[in-house]
């Protein structure tokens, strides 16, 4: 993926209210509240809609952040 293509995520999570500009200078963002509640609310989904997590699911997705 090209730089141009994470600075259009990073601009798209600052239009969902995900991200917010904390210094204009050296372009450092700051996460909101925004994404925990994100996150908690597909916990609740998981858990109420007893949709299963299967484990390659989440070790795939790890390897992925490095």
């Amino acid at each position: 993926m090209t730089s141009i293509a994470y600075f259009s995520d990073y601009l798209y999570a600052v239009a969902l209210g995900y991200l917010q500009l904390a210094n204009r200078d050296t372009l450092i963002y700051q996460v909101t509240g925004k994404l925990d509640y994100f996150y908690q609310s597909l916990q609740f989904i998981q858990e109420h809609e007893e949709i299963p997590i299967e484990q390659g699911e989440e070790e795939s997705t790890q390897e992925t952040l490095f």
